[in-house]
């Protein structure tokens, strides 16, 4: 029993962090999920889809083969193995969100303690993740969960911060990031690819901007060289496994048609200058228009990376791998396939902005690394984001449900 006490005294603040991390993930995940307890008699289109399509997968009935989708296989995957757990039940997807959500906390916490001490890291933490998660409803009262952009923030932001450790540390070689981690994030990698790989954007502008800087001899291939071929094995091994499935139920034609072709079909078919016209509309209206509070967090972003003195400091060649990332990010989110739930992915990258905010104020405010200040503003901002919420989507699905065709022919039985 004593040395339970003492491990507790001497992790005090671990067993803080891990408490509220999981806190906010049950809150995030209670009120973004229409599914959770907290709604009922939810009738979201979306998520019963895909779980028709998990359920009737694990009844034999092949996904692209015998049910047309454009989503990939290894997201119906996850929900195959829901139907596995608790058939047609939403419990095994809604502990699966807080799941996913409490590891971002925890890598979102990770990538600021790079460059900010354990409070302000935590601080930055809790400011980004319920600005990232509530970001589409405290306007919209959008609560589509579960879409693949939700769950792909967690290996974005992790593979985002294997790259800023690894070159953080470049010259310190007890600190370069071990093989197993960069297998881990080839296999979010894989997932992403085989999800809708129209998020992978992050990723190759990611993948471009270390090609340059290796070729300007900022760093060396050798250091990075596991970084892709580690990359690229799990993507071979992963399709691999699904190639084979889907060839042994004789389905691959089906999912090479609906996954590949049928999908970019769907992407919007204007002509060049008018979809050109329609991406720098929804850049706009994401990043300026949608709310003052997310287009000071745009601002604040942009002066993290323009700002000299400061972003030479904290970032030097991890600026332009910041930027390429969050170009091409804005473009594949853009230029193809445009849903509201895109700018969530759009938004990855603004965690530097938070960063540098929060290392700023350090500099000149040595009272925002208190622990009681840090609580009380953490739960202000998460009350901000959590209270508009509430009002905008309680007011939404009064007027949704009251109209939408579902409710009607709920009523229709009672």
């Amino acid at each position: 029993m004593s040395k339970f006490f003492n491990f507790i005294n001497k992790n005090k603040f671990i067993l803080f962090l891990y408490t509220c991390f999981l806190g906010l993930a049950i809150c995030i995940a209670t009120l973004k999920f229409q599914c959770s307890p907290f709604w009922a008699n939810s009738s979201h289109s979306d998520v019963w889809v895909y779980s028709v399509t998990g359920n009737s997968w694990a009844h034999g009935i092949i996904p692209y083969k015998d049910i047309f989708e454009v989503k990939g296989p290894a997201f119906y995957f996850l929900w195959l193995v829901f139907s596995w757990i608790n058939p047609w039940s939403m419990t095994a997807p809604y502990i699966a969100l807080i799941v996913i959500y409490f590891l971002t906390c925890i890598v979102s916490f990770l990538l600021s303690k790079i460059w900010l001490s354990e409070k302000l890291s935590f601080m930055s933490t809790v400011i980004f993740l319920s600005a990232l998660y509530f970001f589409d409803s405290i306007n919209e009262g959008n609560t589509a969960s579960w879409t693949v952009e939700e769950i792909s923030v967690l290996p974005i932001l992790y593979f985002i911060y294997l790259v800023c450790r690894e070159l953080k540390f470049a010259e310190i070689e007890d600190k370069s990031v071990k093989a197993k981690y960069w297998i881990v994030n080839g296999l979010g990698f894989s997932f992403i690819a085989w999800s809708k790989y129209q998020i992978l954007g992050s990723y190759l502008g990611v993948f471009i901007a270390i090609l340059i800087l290796c070729v300007l001899k900022k760093i060396t291939w050798q250091r990075f060289r596991k970084v892709v071929l580690l990359n690229i094995a799990s993507f071979i091994v992963i399709s691999g496994l699904i190639i084979a499935y889907f060839i042994s139920v004789n389905g691959l034609n089906a999912l090479v048609n609906c996954y590949f072709f049928n999908k970019t079909d769907r992407i919007n078919s204007n002509v060049f200058p008018s979809e050109i016209y329609n991406a720098f509309e929804f850049i706009y209206r994401a990043f300026i228009t949608s709310s003052p509070l997310y287009f000071a967090f745009t601002v604040v972003f942009i002066l993290s990376l323009s700002v000299n003195k400061f972003a030479n400091n904290m970032y030097k060649d991890l600026k332009l791998i910041i930027i390429l990332g969050f170009a091409f990010t804005i473009i594949c989110e853009s230029l193809f396939i445009r849903w509201g739930q895109n700018r969530i992915i759009m938004f990855c990258f603004i965690i530097f902005g938070v960063i540098w905010l929060l290392k700023c104020l350090s500099n000149y405010a040595k009272m925002i690394i208190k622990t009681p200040f840090i609580v009380i503003i953490c739960l202000a901002i998460f009350c901000q984001f959590s209270i508009s919420f509430l009002h905008n989507i309680t007011h939404y699905r009064t007027a949704f449900y009251k109209s939408s065709p579902m409710t009607q022919i709920n009523n229709s039985f009672v």
